[in-house]
């Protein structure tokens, strides 16, 4: 009976030798805790539990969820309490929500004991999608994916690019960009493209979305949206180097599909025009980066048009990805991926710190700062 009550109460085992845990795209039975929130869906489906769904039984998938007995509980070493009982659980279509019935076994009348529903969050997932493109060569793109646990429908989808015939997988390898994904909530999505010499300077390689790559990437998208309820009005794009290349030109081709755009460091631009006067930038580049008159040519202009833009250079950083920048590209794309209304902070460019009442810095220089989160990094503060 004291099992019986610690079943009961709260955070506790479900059973000794086996309980729910996520790993992975799996609920593994192991020796863990179940958390029970006393939340319930308004509409529950219980399917038939077949004996092989039972702890010791074959392991089964239902529904993507793979059900795996303990080892304590294959070998007969679970408790009095797992003998006595029948565990049962699966995944409802929500894929969030698990039903959990224990029933007595030996000497009891009908089975529905308890009934918990407790909420579990789908464990992170990665996985590769690849898509045909028009490109010699790049014949196939493949795409890296990394969807965060536990999250409603709609999540917005970050793009990250990574510099010439970069790898996609390096940016989802960092904890940094994972952990950020987790954090606010937004899938991650990262291409490897490939290109030459030839093509660049033909015009015709993946920096110039309009071509081919840009599609590529929207093929993507409506593959992913088969997969995960992703936002497809808008997505958000980080870009380091080419794939400054592309952020920027991608916003130029389909400035009604981004949310906004962070291009660090690219080597040539494409000036903006009034196709972007409603897409938020932030445009990098570091000070011993031979890049830097090049990007910052690109910024002024777009803050004369009037561009909702932030321009940022880094001294003493050449062409380099640092924790100072992707920071600043953080903390800038987190203010977009919740949605957050603005409350403006103007900023010099020339030494960049916020500008006091009454100051009004020339408009080649005036950067408006949507937050005070972002004026605190653009200034440099820890």
């Amino acid at each position: 009976m004291n099992d019986f009550r610690r079943l009961i109460t709260g955070r506790q085992r479900v059973m000794e030798g086996a309980s729910l845990h996520p790993a992975g795209d799996r609920m593994k039975m192991r020796g863990r805790t179940a958390s029970f929130r006393g939340a319930y869906p308004s509409r529950v489906w219980f399917p038939a539990s077949p004996p092989e769904n039972r702890v010791g039984g074959t392991p089964t998938r239902t529904r993507g969820t793979r059900m795996l007995p303990s080892k304590r509980a294959s070998r007969g070493g679970c408790s009095l309490l797992s003998r006595a009982m029948d565990f049962h659980a699966f995944a409802l279509p929500s894929g969030r929500w698990l039903g959990i019935f224990v029933g007595f076994r030996d000497g009891f009348l009908w089975p529905l004991i308890l009934l918990f529903l407790c909420e579990v969050s789908v464990a992170a997932e990665r996985f590769r999608l690849s898509v045909p493109a028009e490109s010699p060569l790049n014949p196939v793109v493949c795409f890296e994916v990394y969807v965060p646990d536990g999250l409603p429908s709609g999540h917005p989808v970050l793009l990250l690019v990574p510099g010439c015939n970069g790898k996609g997988g390096e940016f989802l390898d960092s904890r940094e960009w994972t952990d950020f994904a987790d954090r606010e909530g937004a899938v991650l999505l990262a291409p490897t493209f490939r290109t030459n010499l030839r093509e660049i300077r033909e015009r015709s390689g993946y920096y110039y979305p309009g071509i081919w790559s840009g599609k590529a990437v929207l093929d993507a998208l409506e593959e992913l949206q088969r997969r995960v309820p992703i936002r497809m009005d808008k997505i958000f794009v980080f870009g380091f180097s080419a794939g400054a290349h592309f952020a920027h030109r991608f916003a130029l081709w389909r400035p009604d599909r981004v949310g906004a755009f962070v291009a660090y460091s690219a080597g040539w631009w494409d000036f903006p025009d009034e196709r972007l006067k409603t897409v938020p930038a932030l445009i990098l580049c570091g000070e011993d980066d031979p890049r830097l008159n090049a990007s910052l040519a690109f910024a002024q202009k777009g803050l004369v048009l009037g561009c909702p833009w932030i321009w940022r250079s880094y001294p003493g950083t050449g062409h380099e990805l640092t924790e100072e920048v992707t920071r600043m590209a953080r903390v800038f794309l987190a203010h977009y991926l919740r949605g957050e209304p603005d409350s403006p902070v103007v900023g010099d460019a020339q030494t960049y710190r916020h500008c006091a009442a009454g100051e009004e810095p020339p408009a080649i220089c005036r950067v408006v700062l949507p937050s005070r989160e972002i004026a605190a990094v653009w200034e440099g503060k820890p």
